[in-house]
């Protein structure tokens, strides 16, 4: 990370997922962008207290030094990590005031936090308790305005067992993680018994009142939905999923 001067919502969650799987690894070692600018935008996403929750205390340590005022840039979703679903839903009224207040009308807002809710749901169906790590279940949440874009992103990620894992209840014979997530995309999931798996549909049928896309990373598998057409590439694993709704506004948002 040192020579980095730019990281986005979804850069910051690769981190995390990162630093995650080092320390379940006992490898490796974490360093930090030399530049002040970005160091400050990490320490006003809050990944200091991520990384102290994770066991990074040092790095943790090195963000503490760059505290500020964190009105001067309100457009920005700090991380927030919710355990249980239920926590998640308890969170979802303080979401949408994120939306509000990175400058969307409240009817776009409230349709722009539908995605994202739809999202953090499918992070907690898709684990259903069957979390790698017991100590650090549950989904990171976290956002970036980009107004002279009229852009935001948002974005859900977890460590949990990723798609394939989660599908092969129902599809035994899944083959890699851009299969899984395929499928999960169209509806099928792991819960063989349950009527579920309808949350990225739902998602999908809405991303063109944003023109936006959609990005899901499971372990080395990344589908991107939206644009001219799905595509899909292998990449460099996470320990996890990676969630990210990239939205345009344009003015009213209608259902």
């Amino acid at each position: 990370l040192r020579a980095e001067t730019f990281l986005t919502p979804r850069d910051i969650a690769a981190i995390i997922l990162k630093c995650r799987e080092l320390q379940r690894a006992g490898t490796g070692r974490l360093i930090l962008p030399s530049a002040d600018s970005t160091r400050s935008y990490l320490r006003r996403m809050h990944l200091h207290e991520i990384f102290r929750e994770i066991g990074f205390a040092s790095a943790a340590q090195e963000l503490d030094k760059y505290a500020g005022p964190e009105l001067n840039n309100p457009r920005v979703h700090e991380i927030v990590r919710c355990s249980v679903s239920d926590e998640f839903r308890g969170r979802q009224p303080r979401l949408l005031r994120m939306l509000e207040a990175f400058g969307l009308e409240r009817d776009v807002a409230r349709a722009a936090g539908q995605l994202l809710i739809e999202l953090g749901n499918n992070c907690f169906d898709h684990n259903y308790w069957r979390w790698p790590d017991p100590r650090l279940p549950g989904c990171f949440i976290l956002g970036q305005a980009y107004p002279s874009m009229n852009r935001i992103n948002l974005v859900v990620a977890d460590t949990g067992v990723g798609f394939m894992e989660s599908i092969r209840p129902a599809k035994p014979d899944v083959m890699s993680q851009i299969d899984a997530v395929t499928l999960g995309l169209s509806g099928i999931t792991g819960r063989v018994r349950e009527k579920r798996g309808k949350g990225l549909l739902f998602v999908q049928k809405h991303l063109p009142t944003f023109e936006g896309r959609l990005r899901i990373q499971s372990y080395d598998g990344l589908v991107v939905v939206g644009g001219p057409a799905r595509q899909s590439f292998l990449v460099s694993s996470v320990l996890g999923t990676i969630a990210e709704l990239e939205l345009f506004y344009k003015g009213e948002v209608v259902w």
